[in-house]
Order: C-alpha cells, then structure tokens, then sequence
C-alpha cells in the first residue's frame, strides 16, 4: 500500500459532495471500494465510533482496517467530525515519535466510494499486530492473559500492574497532551501492559499548563486503571473482587474529599516521572 504523509482533502469534504455520496451510502449495506484504481474486498465491519465506520478490507492480497466517515448524521454534523478525524495521523505520528504505543499504520489516502473520491483513514487491523489491543469501544479480544492467566489476588498486585504504565502518563505531561478518555486503551506484549491510544480526533498537544500537571495526573492514573478494567469480560470481573475493589476508586471527584487516595499517590508518582 503506498502511504501519502500529506492529503489535500478540502475539495472533497464540501456539504454538496458530501450529500450526494452519503445518499449512495445509505443506500447500500455495504460500501464499494477501491483504492488506487484496485477494487478492494470488504470482509466485514470492524466497529465503529462518534465519526467513523472501521471496515475490514482486503486489496491485493493484503488486509487492513479502513476507516470511512459515519453516515446516519446530518452531513453538516459529519462533515465536522470527518474533518477533525483526519487530523488523527498527524496526532498518532506525534505520539510514535514520543514512544507511546498506537498503531503503526494510520494514514489519510483518497479513495474511489461508491464511485466518488473521498478521504479515507487506512490502518493496520489490530490481529495483525504484534501485541493484543484492548479496544474500549470496538473490543475485538476476549481474552486478557494479564488478568486472567494469573488474576490478581490483592489492590495491591493490580495496581502493580497499573504503574508500569506511568511512564507512558508522564510523557503525556511532560509534552502538556491533553487526550480524552475514549484515546485511552490497553495492550499486553509478552505478558507486559501498556497504554495504546487510538480516536486522537480531539487530542491537544501542548495544552496542559505547569499548574494543572497534579490534576491531569490524577484525571490519567484514574484513566490507566479503567483500561485495565475495560479489558476484562463481565465474567471474569465478576469473580474477582479485587476488580470491583479497585473500581470503587475511579469516578470520585478530583479535588474533593471524596477523591481517591489510591489514585491521588499514583498521581505523585507520575510527577516525579516527569
């Protein structure tokens, strides 16, 4: 697949484009693709988002998740979301060039939809991948072996593994990321945890000030740990209490006497990081 850095993608996101393709869309099950001038495969839906519908496609020989614009909003609506959603490789290639985890595929291309050039977002499916993603929003794995293989048997092992991902929470800060709670995932390589961001749409870099660095650690530590949770199947959070254990600590208000203590000490740690 031949990767473009840059997509001037203006001239197709005007509302009369728009409205005219989103009339094809919505009339057929499945999209028609092709890129390059190759007709591609559309094996099935991946999931999908506030933006974006994720299709698995398969184009000479090769598979890839591609991610087109929702189609069941007013096209004023989507033409908003589209436009911040390309944004997103520019924002996962910020965060590559820090180390943190994200997908090491995602590009703007222009492609042919059902019979119109539109901008599309081509990535690396996350099977393909060499660690397992834990996607809070389009949960393609059932099975953590971080948390099942060997369960936690105390808060304290489970928070163990929440700070091995601190450092990932101080690179965020130390580059003043704000990121929002749906770019906050989990990955495991060889048995290890780490964050993995994805849906960067609404990520600001550079926009944390000195001052809010205590709060926004609080605000990531509590972040870390519900991806741990949002890994586990209702089955297995259900037999371990230690998982409800540690989910009494997320959702108390930062700032209050009602904020966690747990989280409040995971937050220290993560400035002393940065």
């Amino acid at each position: 697949m031949n990767k473009k850095e840059e997509v001037n993608y203006t001239h197709y996101l005007s509302e009369s484009e728009l409205k005219k393709l989103l009339k094809k869309l919505r009339a057929s099950k499945v999209p028609a693709i092709s890129i390059n001038g190759s007709q591609a495969e559309v094996i099935k839906g991946l999931g999908s988002g506030r933006a974006k519908n994720v299709y698995d496609i398969k184009i000479l020989d090769k598979h890839y998740a591609l991610a087109i614009c929702v189609h069941t909003k007013h096209e004023s609506v989507i033409l908003k979301l589209w436009s911040l959603a390309l944004q997103e490789p520019k924002k996962t290639h910020q965060l590559r060039s820090l180390g943190l985890s994200v997908n090491p595929l995602v590009e703007a291309i222009i492609i042919d939809l059902d019979g119109q050039p539109f901008p599309a977002i081509i990535m690396q499916r996350y099977e393909d991948l060499d660690f397992l993603v834990f996607d809070k929003r389009n949960r393609n794995q059932d099975f953590n072996p971080l948390l099942t293989q060997t369960e936690p048997t105390s808060l304290k092992e489970f928070i163990d593994l929440v700070r091995i991902m601190l450092p990932d929470l101080a690179t965020l800060l130390r580059n003043r990321i704000k990121i929002g709670s749906d770019s906050f995932n989990l990955s495991v390589k060889n048995k290890s945890p780490r964050l993995f961001f994805t849906d960067l749409e609404n990520m600001m870099p550079s926009t944390i000030a000195v001052d809010d660095f205590s709060f926004y650690a609080y605000l990531y530590a509590e972040r870390t740990i519900e991806s741990l949770l949002d890994s586990l199947t209702d089955e297995v959070y259900d037999r371990n209490p230690i998982f409800k254990e540690a989910d009494k600590h997320v959702g108390k208000a930062i700032g209050t006497n009602d904020e966690s203590m747990l989280i409040r000490e995971l937050a220290k740690e993560v400035i002393n990081l940065i």
